[in-house]
């Protein structure tokens, strides 16, 4: 995925459970779509399985030549809300070493957290009250709970999740 002279990167904000649908899209119009995956535990009434779910829910980024390709073009792929613009309504590109390192981070994916993650791994909560937040394993015990340390409000706190609500994100 490597970025052409004109070609920027660009966040897209699609409809809720879409980004799959619009990465599809977008690679059927031949423009470069990006959607960071990671892997976790879901667990169901009968059975838990490892599932993909977006790195950053609602949106999936692209690589194109506004000037080639067109803005408008995007914005009316099915299941995109809007691209993302600047107050002027210009498309807002997002800065190429965040993408560089995004796309080389998780041109895999995170891994799901398991019973194989130690204390000190970086985490990300993937659901309940505090998704979206990074924290740091401090203990696992052995009914799959999880204690976990994050920064909040410039001190710690620490929390005890079901393993399944987190992921570890890989070095």
């Amino acid at each position: 995925m490597s970025v052409g002279d004109a070609s920027r990167w660009y966040a897209v904000w699609t409809r809720s459970r879409h980004e799959q649908v619009v990465r599809t899209q977008l690679d059927e119009k031949q423009v470069t779509a990006f959607l960071p995956t990671m892997t976790r535990w879901s667990r169901w009434k009968d059975r838990k399985k490892q599932i993909d779910v977006p790195l950053f829910p609602g949106y999936v980024f692209v690589n194109f030549d506004v000037d080639q390709v067109g803005w408008r073009a995007i914005n009316g792929t099915r299941g995109v809300r809007r691209l993302l613009t600047s107050e002027r309504l210009t498309p807002l590109p997002m800065p190429d070493d965040a993408m560089a390192s995004l796309i080389g981070k998780y041109d895999g994916r995170a891994s799901a957290a398991g019973p194989d993650f130690q204390a000190g791994d970086s985490v990300l909560i993937v659901s309940g009250p505090f998704a979206e937040q990074y924290a740091t394993v401090e203990s696992l015990d052995d009914k799959g709970r999880v204690r976990l340390l994050f920064a909040l409000l410039g001190g710690g706190a620490r929390v005890s999740l079901d393993a399944g609500s987190i992921a570890r994100l890989d070095e």
